[in-house]
């Protein structure tokens, strides 16, 4: 007997239903110093993982996760010539915390990026 339930829930997060704890970017051409996630004004960020999804299918470019005063805090290397899009995931064990008010931004020589932001605010 099949579980009818598996399909049952509405509103799960995804990139056409984000959630708080989950931003979702869909980007059409390279991004320099584009804003991904600001929190709430008096909050923070709490960061616990993120997904970069490439269509490309050569081997392309680091991209480049920011913080304030666009200060590198991630790269995220790709490195592949299969007929595959590549991917890069990363999560931390401890989420890291940005300042109040600090938002994460991306650089990227990359189109047709796929980026997905993982963590919550306090």
């Amino acid at each position: 007997m099949p579980n009818e339930n598996v399909f049952a829930y509405q509103n799960l997060p995804s990139a056409e239903n984000p959630s708080p704890y989950i931003v979702y970017n869909h980007i059409l051409i390279a991004p320099t110093h584009f804003v991904l996630w600001t929190p709430q004004t008096g909050k923070r960020i709490f960061l616990t993982g993120i997904e970069i999804s490439a269509e490309l299918q050569a081997i392309v470019p680091a991209t480049s996760f920011e913080r304030a005063g666009n200060s590198i805090f991630l790269v995220a290397r790709f490195g592949t010539t299969s007929p595959t899009p590549s991917a890069f995931v990363q999560t931390f064990f401890s989420p890291l915390q940005f300042n109040v008010n600090e938002s994460i931004s991306v650089t990227s020589a990359l189109t047709l990026i796929d980026i997905t932001l993982c963590g919550y605010e306090a």
